[in-house]
């Protein structure tokens, strides 16, 4: 449901696509190595749930172990990474903001 109304902040034809490596219980690395499907993509969108999500934003910008990261219900975080999969620890954390951060971004929009 979230990703739906996602999708519709960015257009009519974004497509959404549903991925198993984003359950709970898969563990983060295997989430990495799922967006190898997406290698074609410039950018993407993930929507997942806490703790998968939180866990998987950590091994991606840190070893593991290395930091923890707990994203809010609503929070986003934007990662970027050099190639598909992203092995860990590659991915550069740009920014993560929480709910009522983006609040107050549409806000002042």
């Amino acid at each position: 449901q979230t990703a739906e109304q996602v999708a519709q902040l960015f257009g009519p034809r974004t497509p959404v696509k549903e991925l198993d490596a984003l359950r709970p219980d898969v563990n983060p690395a295997e989430t990495s190595l799922a967006l190898q499907a997406f290698a074609a993509h410039e950018q993407i969108v993930l929507v997942g749930h806490e703790p998968h999500l939180g866990a998987w934003v950590a091994e991606l910008v840190a070893d593991r172990g290395g930091m923890r990261c707990r994203l809010k219900k609503a929070g986003v975080a934007c990662i970027e990474i050099d190639r598909m999969p992203p092995p860990q620890g590659s991915g550069t954390l740009q920014w993560l903001m929480s709910p009522k951060q983006l609040t107050l971004i549409g806000q002042a929009a």
